[in-house]
């Protein structure tokens, strides 16, 4: 660029009205901003010619649909004139590091089919300029959804360093994004427009990439847009300044303008991170709640789109789309970071809990329609076990039910094969002799398997008492592991691995650390938290179970006024240790961390990210994270690996060889620095009361992190269902499968019917870097299909199946 690129510097000026529908306010207060803030841009219009507007989120355009009509149609004249921009192509701006990479890609599905039937507008640029950061995972996301830019604004210059602001971002597979962060931020609610319009002058003349910039304007976070004052502001700086280019302008345009200097632009394959660190650890009982209600959703997909290809019944579409479109509104950046008002947290749960019995009951209707046609031969009723993952899965089985002299009886399969089996204590002290057990078997791909009761044999009487566990009241050991607790502090001091010969932790380990915080809600300005107030002590122990398929020991400490209750438990035939967490959380302003210091050298970790993967360093500061994290270097000379599944945790640091996982955070709700709290007033905290999660440890040789585990961590989030049922005729065999994907490092996540034909859809990603050729079945339908996918990639195909043919069809994630 030449001396005189002040001359060619153009801002392209955004009216801009940022929308927080729930925040410091609740959703009907959200609802009525949204409708005047729509309105004011409008009348902008209509006092300005050359006015122009940009506003996202297809959620708050089908609130102005449904409560304001005659606005609704303003509007789509208004985009018919081009002066309208919709941007982002999303249902609502989400957090974009907590919803997994499904719920990202229905944000777009369902924000973008929305705005092409209202507008008829394909919107091509990604947008979220509040959300606290964005995974490396995100632009493979975007590209699967048609969209080819990106803007943000949060991590800012001083959180992030960027040798440019405007740069190409490259996802794990290659996809590539054109993006831009948005400088000097997005409203005008504190600078005016002409004080920001000098400011980013200064900053494109000093920027020797680019000459285009974008200063965004308008009354922001609860709506408003642009004023009068800003557009006559800019009108008055245009007359004063005709030298300087500034344009009303949209953020379409300014990509287009871009484009021509793409190939000068820096490539960044990083994070964007890291904004707001403590959105990740507050209010941990709602992104339990998400992953649930995804989880949930995915599996009554799953079940209901079988039931429409065997039994031709009709696919419950309408009431899918609105349980995503319910979540999808709860992972606005500040619902589901847990930033908002108390009434609003609790409006969130209720919303949650209301998307957890529909898919409970829609669940519970396609898997009673597949049992209708399995036959059931046996008087005394038979258990059919179903598993929702398109791969076969070993797996412990628990149920709970009236069983007459179970001691005399064992349980076998449908091919009369003996199960062992193992009581364990009912749910509840007054059970009317119900009694639950437990087994341990595989259960086929995407499929089901019949078990019932039979008088036991003489010789299985003998054999299912012979196990290779032992236990103690502070000991554990099965083939592959060693556990020993220290009696006085409850944490565990070894750790061995019999298979590999490797001790696994290098210090007292399941420790339940206390850290100060003081910082406000998000956390600013926190990188780490550091200062340890105590740890969790003075236990109990108590042996819980001894058998012959598992052992489990009970933990009992304290700290303060709160306690945690630990149970570890191991399995004769499987090498996953368990660890139930149940914590009773009173104390304020303090964080709980659950500590597990590892045995190796040079670490590092490997995390999962929304369709993906990312590594990080051992730095100690807190970090965003998904179901699973790998924590791998050395032990001596062999590479190794400790890999931590979990079923809610948003948050960790690794802290040179331990591993601390955030358990909860008690800050101030809605607590925003610079605002100080006032000694006389009542406030509530966070994260007060009852949390529960469950982890799976699952040690293993290397450090490349086993498909398999990635596999166990989808397994420990989706549970298996059981569903008991008596004599009746079908035609469906006793063991059966209807989806398959293979190899392991393939993971299929969607199953579906497809929106707009009688096509199926499935969605898979590569999760080990390995370009593979995989193979696709439809086992009961005998059909099948060969498939190719690159390292990383992420993939949707269209299944066109007949009765003797599967054909498959690469698609996008609009099932194009």
């Amino acid at each position: 660029m030449t001396s005189d690129k002040k001359n060619d510097v153009r801002i392209h000026a955004i009216g801009y009205g940022h929308l927080d529908p729930v925040w410091l306010w609740d959703w009907w207060e959200g609802t009525r901003e949204g409708l005047a803030t729509a309105r004011s841009g409008i009348l902008r219009m209509k006092e300005y010619s050359d006015f122009k507007a940009s506003y996202s989120s297809a959620a708050v355009y089908e609130w102005i649909e449904k409560y304001n009509p005659e606005l609704f149609s303003e509007i789509q004249n208004a985009i018919n004139e081009n002066r309208w921009e919709v941007i982002g192509g999303w249902w609502l701006e989400p957090d974009v590091n907590i919803p997994s990479g499904e719920s990202l890609i229905r944000q777009g599905f369902y924000g973008k089919r929305y705005f092409k039937k209202a507008f008829n507008v394909d919107c091509l640029v990604g947008f979220n300029a509040d959300t606290f950061g964005h995974p490396n995972t995100l632009p493979k996301i975007l590209k699967h959804l048609g969209e080819f830019y990106y803007t943000f604004t949060r991590p800012d210059p001083t959180e992030k360093e960027l040798s440019n602001d405007v740069f190409v971002w490259e996802a794990d597979d290659g996809s590539q994004v054109l993006t831009s962060r948005i400088l000097e931020t997005y409203t005008t609610t504190r600078i005016p427009v002409t004080e920001k319009i000098e400011r980013l002058f200064k900053l494109a003349e000093a920027n020797p990439i680019v000459s285009d910039i974008m200063c965004f304007y308008g009354v922001g976070d609860h709506g408003g847009g642009p004023t009068i004052k800003d557009i006559e502001d800019i009108h008055t700086f245009q007359k004063e300044n005709p030298e300087k280019n500034v344009e009303f302008s949209t953020v379409h345009a300014y990509f287009m303008h871009l484009e021509s200097q793409r190939k000068e632009l820096p490539v960044v394959t990083d994070e964007l991170q890291h904004h707001a660190r403590g959105c990740y650890s507050v209010h941990m009982a709602l992104k339990q709640l998400n992953i649930q209600c995804e989880n949930s959703l995915l599996r009554y997909e799953k079940w209901a789109t079988t039931a429409y290809q065997l039994l031709k019944k009709p696919f419950p579409a309408e009431n899918i789309a609105v349980n995503w479109k319910n979540i999808l509104f709860q992972q606005f950046h500040d619902i589901i970071t847990g930033t908002s008002i108390p009434c609003a947290i609790d409006t969130t749960k209720t919303y949650f809990h209301k998307t957890l019995a529909d898919c409970d009951q829609g669940l519970f209707d396609s898997l009673r329609l597949l049992a209708n046609h399995i036959p059931i031969t046996e008087e005394s009723g038979e258990f059919i076990v179903f598993n929702s993952m398109p791969w076969a899965r070993q797996t412990p089985v628990t149920f709970e039910y009236l069983i007459p002299d179970v001691g005399n009886k064992e349980l076998v399969d449908s091919d009369g094969q003996m199960i062992p089996t193992q009581v364990i204590q009912p749910q509840a002290l007054t059970h009317w002799n119900r009694t639950n057990w437990m087994f341990e078997d595989t259960i086929p791909a995407m499929g089901y398997k019949c078990y019932h009761w039979r008088e036991r044999s003489s010789e299985n009487a003998a054999t299912t008492a012979v196990a290779p566990l032992m236990i103690e009241t502070d000991k554990m050991e099965n083939s592959f592991w060693t556990l020993k607790f220290d009696p006085k502090t409850g944490a565990l001091i070894t750790l061995h691995d019999k298979v590999n010969g490797a001790d696994v932790i290098s210090d007292p380990a399941g420790i339940a650390r206390v850290f100060a915080d003081s910082s406000d809600t998000w956390s600013h300005g926190i990188e780490k938290y550091e200062q340890v107030l105590g740890m969790f002590a003075a236990p109990e122990f108590v042996i819980q179970e001894t058998g012959p398929l598992r052992v489990r020991i009970f933990i009992k400490t304290h700290y303060e006024s709160s306690t945690l209750r630990q149970i570890w438990t191991i399995y004769r035939d499987d090498p996953r240790i368990e660890i139930s967490l149940d914590l009773n959380w009173q104390q304020k302003q303090q964080v709980m961390k659950f500590c597990l210091p590892v045995n190796l050298t040079g670490t590092s970790c490997r995390t999962q990210q929304p369709y993906g993967q990312f590594e990080r360093l051992a730095d100690g500061e807190e970090h965003p994270f998904q179901r699973w994290i790998d924590v791998v270097g050395q032990i001596g000379e062999t590479e190794y690996g400790v890999a931590v599944l979990n079923d809610g945790l948003t948050a960790y640091s690794l802290v040179d060889n331990e591993l601390q996982l955030t358990i909860c955070r008690s800050s101030l709700y809605a607590h925003h620095d610079p605002c100080v709290p006032k000694p006389n007033d009542v406030y509530d905290y966070t994260d007060q009361g009852q949390h529960r999660h469950h982890l799976v440890l699952r040690p293993h040789l290397g450090t490349q992190t086993p498909a398999q585990i990635i596999r166990q961590a989808h397994e420990l989030n989706e549970p298996i269902k059981v569903m008991v049922d008596y004599p009746h005729t079908g035609y469906l065999p006793k063991t059966n499968s209807f989806l398959e994907v293979s190899p392991e490092n393939v993971i299929p996540t969607v199953f579906k019917k497809a929106e707009d034909c009688d096509e199926l859809i499935v969605r898979l990603f590569e999760t080990t870097g390995v370009e593979t050729t995989g193979m696709l079945r439809l086992p009961y339908w005998k059909l099948e299909c060969e498939f190719s996918i690159k390292p990383h990639e992420l993939k949707t195909f269209r299944l066109k199946v007949r009765r003797s043919s599967l054909r498959l069809m690469e698609s996008n994630a609009l099932e194009e």
